[in-house]
């Protein structure tokens, strides 16, 4: 995923979803929780981070990491599709966040199926 600047078509978080007949099509727009400074640091508007089943301890999360580094830029939460990409990423399906907008400690990213 490529690009900058945002997308307008993109849902807000908390809206948007799977379309069609396909639950695993998941598209939608959601900040980052708790991003990690420093690796938040290195990145920019346009990247990609890969989005993925994250196990630290007995918990799980889903975790939005970096292509090349596979370091930990913060986890997805609060997100209405949340269930269903856990879901979809236990059976397999890839999901891509492309970062839209950096403002301090706020990053917004879009999520979609890979």
């Amino acid at each position: 995923m490529g690009g900058s600047g945002s997308n307008t078509n993109w849902p807000v978080s908390g809206s948007g979803g799977s379309s069609g007949s396909e639950p695993c099509n998941i598209h939608f727009q959601t900040n980052l929780f708790s991003p990690d400074a420093a690796v938040v640091a290195s990145l920019k508007v346009g990247d990609a981070l890969d989005i993925e089943l994250y196990t630290q301890g007995q918990s799980t999360s889903v975790a939005a990491l970096t292509v090349n580094t596979r370091q930990v830029a913060g986890t997805l939460a609060g997100a209405r599709q949340l269930g269903d990409l856990v879901a979809c990423l236990r059976q397999g399906h890839q999901y891509q966040g492309e970062i839209v907008a950096i403002a301090g400690s706020t990053i917004t990213i879009n999520v979609s199926k890979v």
